[in-house]
């Protein structure tokens, strides 16, 4: 046990010699306790070592070996536990039909493009310039709202259907 004690001191000496002394008088205090009876050494050890182990403490954390593992091999920080975001409520809105029927009561051509007034007063209006082949007035008509999200207007017994959009 006392040779541990000079290795430690021997080892502070080195590493900080401006305590050298009072290093080599603790650990001469350890190892007189050697020469004491057996029923007083124990307490002797623990006196003279405890102050010994005060002396070594900064030799022994300044002579603690660093981390040489790279950046990613590392013990990761401790994280923060999360905490669960309560959920919301998914709201279920009401299903709106992808088409309906209208009934166009009046046409208009404005620049090669065709406005269309229903008889509830809606006005669709169309988007791209084509020649649409209209039956006679006044005529029902479907409105469908393609997977794109576009409206087009198609008219009874014609395959073609017409970009358009909602003016009123």
């Amino acid at each position: 046990m006392s040779r541990l004690f000079l290795a430690l001191a021997a080892t502070g000496l080195m590493a900080l010699p401006a305590v050298a002394d009072d290093l080599r008088d603790a650990a001469e205090a350890v190892t007189a306790c050697r020469a004491l009876p057996d029923a007083d050494k124990a307490a002797c050890f623990d006196t003279t070592s405890a102050a010994l182990a005060d002396l070594l403490a900064p030799a022994i954390v300044a002579a603690a070996p660093e981390d040489s593992a790279p950046e990613w091999a590392k013990a990761p920080e401790p994280k923060e536990p999360e905490v669960e975001k309560p959920r919301k409520a998914r709201v279920e809105e009401p299903k709106q039909p992808n088409k309906f029927e209208v009934t166009i009561v009046r046409v208009g051509n404005f620049g090669g493009k065709m406005t269309f007034y229903t008889d509830d007063g809606q006005i669709w209006h169309q988007t791209q310039q084509d020649a649409v082949s209209l039956p006679a007035l006044p005529t029902t008509a479907k409105i469908k709202k393609r997977m794109t999200g576009n409206p087009v207007i198609q008219f009874p017994n014609l395959s073609k259907s017409y970009k358009v959009e909602r003016i009123e």
